[in-house]
C-alpha cells in the first residue's frame, strides 16, 4: 500500500493498531503474526501494520500471505527510507485505531495482551497517554556444533517489572523510578495536531526519547500485570550493535542531553522522572561487567571532552535519585556521587558508630557497617596470613586506615589500592584499600588475640561486617568450626577477632575430632554425595584422607580439558626422576588428544598409563587432598579442583597443596582481577624475563620468592635451528564479547551473530579478499597461514570455504619455529615467536575496539610500542611491514632483534632447573611434616 492513498481520519476507530517493522526477519515473522492471532477476547477492531524497510529475504512474502488470508486484520505497507523510525512513524501516521502498540517481527506477546491492555487503556484514557506491560527476555537454545543443546530455551523477566506491584495508574512525580524506555507499550492516538513522532536523527534508545516526551506531558503511566511483551534475546539487534562504547559514546551524550535540553534552555527544574530517564540509561551501562560506558578509545583530549559533557549531565541528577535508583550497586551509587566532583561533608556520629555524608546541607547518606572482605586465609610454614580490602565509600577523601591490636598492642597496617577497587565490573568503580597481614605463630607462647579496626585521624571505629570471599585453611562457611593446624589451634571469634593458641598434638586430635562430628552432626540430614562431580566419596571420607599423615609424596600436574601445554611438558620431565615422589598427570574425558602427542615424539604411553588420572574421578579427589605439589599451565580453579565450591568450602582446611602456575604465555596484558595475589590461588609462578618479576612484584602483589625464573617447560622443546619453510603465520587473539556463556568442559559458546558484524571479523575477511596482498605473498612465493584461537574450533569450517591458494586456516599446527614470520595482535603466544627470534608484525584488527574493552584485558603491562615489531591496522600497512622483513633476509629489524635478545633470562635445560627448585620447595614441606 503506498502512503498517498491513505488519507487522515477524522475520527479512530474503537480498537488497537499494531505497529510492526519488518526487515529480513523471515525467520521469526511467522512467529509474530501468530501471537497477534491468537489474541483472546478481541470483540474491538484489531489493525496490524506490516510495515516493510527494504527487506532482502523472503520477509515481504510472509506478510503479504498473511494480508491475503487475512484481509480485515494485516495491511502490508513498504517503507523506502531506512530506519526503523521511519518505519514507526509511518504506521504513527495511518493508523486508524484509538490506542496504538508496538511489536518488533522479530519478538511476539502473551495471548491475554492486546485485550488486556485495551480493556484498562479504555478505563483511564482520560488519566494516561501511555500503558506500559511485562517485559519478558527469551533466550531460544544454544547447540555446540554437533547440534547438542548446550543451553536450553529460557525466559527471564525484566528487572523492571517487579518495581509494578499490580495492574495500576502510578504518578510518576511520586515514583521517578518507573522508568518505561521500551516499546512494550500501547500509547493513546492523536490528532495530527498533537500527534508525536519518533526522532529520525537518533540512531540509538529512539523509543525512550520517544516514550519520555509522550509520558512528561501528564507524568502518569499505566501498567498491565497481565499482558507479557516477550523480547527475543537470542540474535544481534541494534541494542547490540551500540553496547560497544566506541558506536555509542557520541549517541549516548546527545541522547542523555535531548531529555534535558529543554531544562536547561528555560531554566526549568528538571522533572525527577526525566532525570531517571538518563540515569537509567547510565546505570545498566556502568554496572555491566564489561565496559559499555567509557570510550577509553579516544584521545586524551577528546575524552576529556567527553567526561566533561557526562558530568554536566550527571550534576543535574539529583543525589537523592542516585542513592535510590534500583538495580545499582550501592558503592556504584557512591562512585557516580564521586564522579560529580562537588564537596562532600563527613560526619562522625558522637560514639563513633557511624559516618554521615552530607552535600549542600543534605545528608545523602551513610556508612554503618565498618565493612571487611577476607579474600584469602592462609597458614603455611607456620605464618598466618589475611588477604583482604577495606569496602567504604570514599576511603581515599577519608583517609581510613586499618589496625590491628595484638594483645592490646596497636600496629598499623599498611595498605595498597586493591585490584577490588574494580567493583562488581571490569574497570575501577571505588577506592577500595588492600591489605596483607602476617603473622608469625612461632612467636606465640600460649594465647595470642588478634583484633582489627579502623581509624580516621584518632578516632576508632570497630569493624561491624565481614565478608568472606575464600579461606584456605579456616572453614569460615560454619562458625563452630575451631581449627587445628601443626601444633596451632586459631579460633574465629566474630567479625575481624581472632585467637590463636599454641596446643599439643593431643590437643590437636581432639579438636579434628570434634571438628569432623560438627560437621557430620550439622549435615547428617543433608545429602554429601555428589558434592563433586564423581560420587560416591563424599565430604566425611575426603576430609579423613586429608587429615591422615602423608605417607607418599605426591604432585599432580594439569593443563585445560582437550589442551596440551606447560603441565604436560613438565609431566613428562619430571616422571623420569627416580626421587620418591608420586606423579600424575590429570586428564579429561579421554586419552586421545594426548596420545597423538605421544606418537609425535615416540613416548609410549603403557609406560606411564598408571599416571594419569581422570579428572572428577575417586582417584583425583583423593590426590588433591594428599598432593604437597600441584603444577598448573591454567590458573583456574576448575581447571585444577574436581570440587564444586560448596564442597571445596568443606575441604579447605584439609588440603595443604602448594600450587605452582606454569603459565600458558608470558603475562604481558593488565589482568589484575585473574592474576593479582589477592584473587588467585598462585602460590608461585613460573616466569622466564626480568620484566615478569617486576611487573608482577609492582602491580600484582608477589614477592621475589613467589617467583621462579626458569622459564615455561615448553621452551625447553622448541628446535631452534630448525629449516624454515616459506610461511607466515598470522595467530591473532580472541575477544570476549564474541561469546555467550561457557560449556560443560570449560570452553565458549560463540556468539556468531556478535562476530560477524563486527570490525574483527571485517579485518580477517579483509585479509581473504585482498588481491593486493595475494599478489605479494605470490611475488615472494610465501603462504599465510591464520591459526584461530581455539575458542573459534568450531568456526574452522566456515573460514576454510574463504581459503585461497596463497591464503588459508590452519588445521594441522605446523610448528611455530618452522614459520618465516609471526604476526599477531595482543596474543601471548607473540613470546615463543619472541624465544624463536622470529620477526614479528602486530595487525591490530580492530584496536578501537580493543581499547574500549572488547577483550577480557584492554590494557597491556607491555605496551605494544616497547615490544618487538612495527604496529599495523590495515592491509597496506601490513604489507609495507612484511616486505621490510622480507628485504632484510626474513630477519627482525635491528632495534627489535636487541629487544628480544635481552629480554629473555631463564636458563638452559629449564625444565630441569625447574624441576631443581620445586624438588626444594617440596623437601621443605616434607621436612616440616606438611
Amino acid at each position: 500500500m503506498k502512503l498517498k492513498n491513505i488519507k487522515p481520519f477524522k475520527q479512530f476507530v474503537d480498537g488497537i493498531t499494531v505497529i510492526v517493522p519488518i526487515y529480513n526477519v523471515e525467520k521469526y515473522l511467522s512467529e509474530a503474526c501468530e501471537s497477534l492471532l491468537k489474541q483472546k477476547k478481541i470483540d474491538f477492531k484489531l489493525e496490524i501494520l506490516l510495515i516493510d524497510n527494504n527487506s532482502t529475504d523472503s520477509s515481504l512474502t510472509i506478510a503479504n500471505d498473511y494480508a491475503s488470508k487475512y484481509p480485515s486484520i494485516f495491511t502490508v505497507l513498504k517503507q523506502p527510507k531506512q530506519g526503523v523510525s521511519n518505519v514507526r512513524n509511518l504506521g504513527l501516521q495511518i493508523a486508524r485505531c484509538k490506542f496504538i502498540m508496538f511489536l518488533d517481527a522479530d519478538d511476539y506477546i502473551n495471548d491475554q495482551c492486546i485485550s488486556s491492555v485495551y480493556s484498562f487503556f479504555c478505563m483511564n484514557e482520560n488519566i494516561v497517554d501511555v500503558v506500559a506491560y511485562n517485559r519478558t527476555f527469551f533466550y531460544e537454545p544454544l547447540y555446540d556444533e554437533k547440534g547438542k543443546v548446550l543451553k536450553s530455551e529460557h525466559f527471564r523477566e525484566h528487572p523492571r517489572n517487579k518495581l509494578f506491584p499490580k495492574t495500576d495508574v502510578y504518578d510518576l512525580e511520586e515514583h521517578p523510578e518507573l522508568v518505561q524506555a521500551t516499546l512494550n507499550i500501547a500509547i493513546k492516538n492523536q490528532d495530527n495536531s498533537k500527534k508525536i513522532y519518533f526522532d529520525t536523527n537518533l540512531d540509538y534508545a529512539e523509543d525512550a526519547e520517544y516514550i519520555t516526551k509522550i509520558v512528561s506531558q501528564k507524568l502518569k503511566l499505566g501498567f498491565v500485570k497481565e499482558a507479557k511483551y516477550y523480547y527475543r534475546f537470542s540474535h544481534y539487534s541494534t541494542v547490540n550493535k551500540f553496547d560497544s562504547p566506541v558506536s555509542s559514546y557520541q549517541q549516548l551524550e546527545v541522547l542523555m542531553e535531548r531529555h534535558f535540553e529543554y531544562y536547561w534552555e528555560n531554566n526549568l527544574a528538571i522533572p525527577q522522572y526525566v532525570q531517571m530517564v538518563a540515569l537509567n540509561e547510565y546505570v545498566w551501562r556502568f554496572g555491566s561487567f564489561r565496559n559499555k560506558l567509557y570510550p577509553f578509545h579516544l584521545d586524551k583530549e577528546l575524552y576529556q571532552k567527553w567526561e566533561d559533557r557526562l558530568r554536566k549531565i550527571i550534576r543535574s541528577i539529583d543525589d537523592e535519585l542516585i542513592m535510590t535508583v534500583p538495580n545499582l550497586d550501592r558503592f556504584h551509587r557512591y562512585s557516580l556521587i564521586d564522579f560529580k566532583n562537588e564537596n562532600i561533608k563527613f560526619i562522625f556520629r558522637g560514639n563513633h558508630s557511624a559516618i554521615d555524608f552530607y552535600k549542600n546541607g543534605k545528608i545523602i547518606g551513610k556508612e554503618e557497617k565498618f565493612e571487611v572482605v577476607i579474600v584469602d586465609l592462609t597458614l603455611r610454614n607456620n605464618v598466618f596470613s589475611i588477604w583482604g580490602f577495606i569496602k567504604f565509600p570514599f576511603e581515599d577523601k577519608l583517609n581510613l586506615k586499618l589496625y590491628v591490636e595484638i594483645d592490646d598492642v596497636e600496629h598499623e597496617i599498611s595498605t595498597y589500592e586493591s585490584s577490588y577497587s574494580s567493583y562488581k565490573r571490569r574497570e575501577f568503580s571505588n577506592q577500595f584499600k588492600g591489605f596483607n597481614f602476617q603473622y608469625d605463630l612461632m612467636d606465640i607462647i600460649g594465647t595470642t588475640t588478634l583484633n582489627f579496626f579502623y581509624k580516621i585521624g584518632e578516632s576508632r571505629f570497630e569493624i561491624k561486617s565481614v565478608w568472606w570471599t575464600r579461606s584456605r585453611f579456616l572453614n569460615v562457611k560454619d562458625k563452630l568450626y575451631i581449627n587445628a593446624k601443626k601444633g596451632f589451634k586459631l579460633e574465629y571469634k566474630n567479625y575481624m577477632n581472632f585467637e590463636i593458641s599454641t596446643i599439643s598434638t593431643e590437643q590437636e586430635h581432639e579438636i579434628l575430632y570434634r571438628n569432623e562430628k560438627i560437621l557430620n552432626e550439622n549435615y547428617k540430614n543433608k545429602n554429601l554425595d555428589n558434592p563433586v562431580l564423581n560420587p560416591p566419596l563424599n565430604i566425611i571420607k575426603l576430609r579423613e584422607i586429608g587429615h591422615k599423615v602423608k605417607i607418599k609424596r605426591i604432585w599432580l600436574y594439569a593443563d585445560k580439558p582437550g589442551v596440551i601445554d606447560n603441565g604436560f611438558y613438565q609431566f613428562l620431565h619430571d616422571i623420569q626422576n627416580a626421587d620418591n615422589i608420586n606423579r600424575y598427570y590429570i586428564f579429561h574425558d579421554s586419552t586421545d588428544y594426548l596420545n597423538k602427542y605421544l606418537e609425535e615424539y615416540d613416548i609410549q604411553i603403557g609406560q606411564i598409563f598408571d599416571h594419569f588420572i581422570l579428572f572428577g574421578s575417586n582417584e583425583h579427589m583423593k590426590l588433591i587432598m594428599q598432593s604437597e605439589i600441584i603444577l598448573g599451565a591454567f590458573n583456574g580453579f576448575a581447571e585444577v579442583y574436581p570440587f564444586s565450591s560448596e564442597a571445596y568450602n568443606k575441604l579447605v582446611d584439609c588440603i595443604d597443596a602448594e600450587f605452582i602456575y606454569l603459565q600458558h604465555g608470558v603475562l604481558h596484558a593488565q589482568l589484575k582481577e585473574i592474576y593479582s595475589k589477592e584473587r588467585s590461588f598462585i602460590d608461585r609462578i613460573v616466569i622466564s624475563s626480568e620484566f615478569e618479576r617486576k611487573n608482577l612484584i609492582d602491580n600484582y602483589l608477589y614477592k621475589d620468592e613467589n617467583l621462579l625464573l626458569t622459564g615455561m617447560p615448553r621452551f625447553d622443546l622448541k628446535n631452534k635451528t630448525v629449516e624454515k619453510i616459506n610461511r607466515i603465520l598470522f595467530a591473532p587473539s580472541w575477544r570476549v564479547s564474541f561469546t555467550k556463556g561457557r560449556t560443560a568442559d570449560f570452553g565458549f559458546i560463540i556468539d556468531e551473530e556478535a562476530l560477524y558484524h563486527s570490525q574483527y571479523y571485517s579485518g580477517l575477511i579483509s585479509i581473504f579478499e585482498s588481491e593486493a596482498l595475494d599478489n605479494f605473498l605470490e611475488a615472494n612465493d610465501l603462504i599465510l597461514d591464520i591459526q584461530l584461537h581455539p575458542i573459534f574450533s568450531s568456526l574452522v569450517k566456515k573460514f576454510e570455504e574463504l581459503s585461497t591458494p596463497r591464503i588459508n586456516i590452519v588445521k594441522n599446527k605446523i610448528p611455530t619455529e618452522k614459520y618465516k614470520i609471526f604476526i599477531t595482535d595482543f596474543s601471548s603466544f607473540v613470546f615463543d615467536a619472541v624465544d624463536l627470534k622470529i620477526p614479528i608484525i602486530y595487525y591490530v584488527l580492530d584496536n578501537d575496539e580493543f581499547l574500549a574493552g572488547n577483550h577480557t584485558y584492554r590494557t597491556l603491562d607491555l605496551p605494544l610500542e616497547s615490544q618487538f615489531g612495527p604496529i599495523v591496522e590495515n592491509i597496506s600497512g601490513l604489507i609495507s611491514s612484511l616486505n621490510t622483513i622480507v628485504n632484510n633476509g626474513y630477519q627482525p629489524e635491528e632495534n627489535y632483534r636487541k629487544r628480544m635478545d635481552s629480554f629473555y633470562s631463564y636458563p638452559s635445560e629449564n625444565r630441569k632447573v625447574l624441576y631443581q627448585k620445586i624438588k626444594q620447595i617440596s623437601d621443605g614441606f616434607a621436612n616440616n611434616g606438611y
